[in-house]
């Protein structure tokens, strides 16, 4: 994973802990923003990834800005040859 220099503060998807703007991080698309430390860096899931857009969960339940959880489905190449990632909101009752 790349490490990055944050530049805004964000949550870790491993932890759920805070990261703060200009600490060092790790960073894939695919997994995102992950403490260095090796329970967040080396775990799994990202089962603490938030929300930050209000959608419908596969349940369909409406799920607000910052609630829920996201789960990553995988990713597909567009049309110019870059990848985009694919993610499911889920709301509480339906998340892990």
């Amino acid at each position: 994973m790349p490490r990055i220099l944050t530049k805004r503060r964000g949550s870790c998807s491993a932890c759920g802990g805070a990261i703060v703007k200009g600490e060092e991080a790790l960073f894939t698309a695919a997994t995102g923003l992950r403490h260095l430390e090796p329970a967040c860096s080396q775990a799994s899931s990202s089962v603490h990834r938030t929300n930050s857009h209000a959608s419908r969960c596969e349940c369909g339940e409406w799920v607000a800005k910052g609630e829920g959880r996201l789960m990553h489905l995988g990713e597909q190449e567009t049309k110019g040859g870059a990848w985009e990632q694919l993610w499911q909101v889920r709301c509480r009752s339906c998340s892990p």
